[in-house]
């Protein structure tokens, strides 16, 4: 490392950090260095990490994380004196005016999309303007001109599409059929966040690029005496190209780093070739009388690479749930079945290492881990409606008690439970 931490020379290579903000052209130990004077330039400690990397427009840029606006405002008596809210054509807009130790002043926005958000989705929306303007007016006033974090996650756009088809022959039938496409674009977590598990240390990697997803649906409705009974089932195929998953990676040449002490494998959120997910949904509603209801739902997934020919991670096995309830005035109860089938070893991706096999039984016979087992459990419930102000919920989850873990959990599931929640309205 020591040789690598050499001062910048080539006046060219000086032009295009300093002019061009892109560090692509440093190696590691250069960066370091260029990162270590931009912080102390500020008066920021670098070992908290207040920049990271991303890559933008073929430049490798910094970008200021939460803890450099935070030691900025502190360190330059930063505090935002207004802020004025206004909604215009669906953008939430949040201007944040700040005021430094000199008394200058400086204003910034900070902007969210809030078409068709609700509940939790819309408030963490509008909680992200008003951060997002906190931070660019502290980066303003303080006469850095760089892209905040909370502006990372919307860095990368795509032209996407759905088109779905509906057509019903009669009036016991109804047929469906969705073509759409999207992608996932990189999060702060996959980009600059550093982790360690069973012995591989997750490092940033600045070169990764968006998922993109091409999907097909196609599935059918059959109604049964006058529409109290229904079947549904739906289909679906997913394409997924440029897919990411962790996978080895190299840190100045080395595949190994010494983390908390001790020897690590390195490894990253990297890019793939293609690979697909495919499924289907059943459904089952039935009005039986007038106070019975019962209702079913299973669910089959399955996910491979078609470039590693590797089972994708974080796919569950078969999983579905029966009810049958009863409603009559006043109260509503029920019981139902919530059930997993197996997923074999075979089925886990291994590579990753994060659907946790080593959590699922080990066979001392096989010297293998037996996968996920299949499990239920049988619950019940009631509702009582009290009056038009309380209503009393009472739950028994997992009657038998059995012990279980849910697909790539860490943690035992809850063995039998009781519950009692009072629900009032004013």
């Amino acid at each position: 490392m020591t040789n690598e931490l050499a001062t910048i020379n080539d006046p060219k290579l000086i032009e295009t950090v300093v002019v061009g903000g892109d560090l692509s052209s440093l190696s590691a130990g250069q960066r370091l260095e260029y990162y270590t004077a931009v912080c102390n330039s500020l008066g920021l400690n670098p070992l908290t990490k207040p920049f990271d990397y991303i890559k933008l427009n073929s430049r490798l840029v910094l970008y200021a994380k939460r803890d450099a606006t935070d030691q900025l405002r502190k360190i330059h008596k930063v505090s935002i004196t207004g802020l004025e809210k206004e909604v215009v054509e669906d953008i939430y807009i949040v201007t944040a005016t700040a005021q430094d130790g000199d008394g200058r002043t400086d204003t910034a926005t900070g902007a969210v999309n809030i078409a068709s958000l609700k509940g939790d989705a819309k408030a963490n929306a509008l909680m992200k303007a008003e951060t997002k303007a906190k931070r660019r007016v502290t980066l303003s006033i303080v006469g850095l001109g760089w892209l905040d974090e909370t502006e990372i996650e919307s860095m990368n756009t795509s032209v996407t599409l759905t088109a779905g088809y509906t057509y019903r022959p009669n009036s016991d039938w109804q047929l469906n059929s969705v073509v759409s496409s999207g992608f996932r674009s990189p999060n702060i977590d996959d980009i600059g966040k550093i982790r360690e598990k069973n012995g591989d240390v997750t490092v940033p990697n600045v070169d990764l690029e968006p998922e993109y997803a091409y999907n097909f649906e196609a599935g059918f409705i059959k109604y049964f005496d006058e529409k109290k009974t229904y079947i549904g089932v739906t289909t679906y195929y997913t394409l997924l190209n440029n897919y990411i998953v962790r996978g080895p990676f190299e840190l100045n040449g080395n595949s190994q780093i010494i983390y908390d002490g001790e020897m690590a494998n390195i490894v990253a959120n990297v890019n793939k070739g293609n690979a697909f997910l495919f499924g289907g949904t059943m459904t089952f509603k039935s009005q039986l009388t007038n106070t019975w209801n019962a209702r079913a739902s299973l669910t089959y997934t399955r996910g491979r690479a078609y470039d590693t020919d590797e089972p994708l991670s974080s796919v569950p096995p078969l999983f579905g749930m029966l009810e049958l309830d009863y409603v009559r005035n006043r109260i509503e109860s029920g019981i139902n079945v919530v059930f997993n089938g197996r997923k074999k070893a075979g089925d886990y991706n291994t590579s990753e290492g994060i659907d946790n096999i080593e959590q699922t039984p080990y066979v001392d016979a096989e010297q293998a881990y037996y996968g996920s087992p299949s499990w239920y459990t049988l619950n019940y419930f009631m509702r009582i409606k009290t009056s038009k102000f309380l209503d009393v919920l009472i739950n028994v989850d997992n009657i038998m008690d059995h012990h279980y873990k849910e697909f790539a959990s860490a943690i035992s599931a809850p063995g039998r439970n009781f519950s009692l929640t009072l629900i009032g309205s004013f």
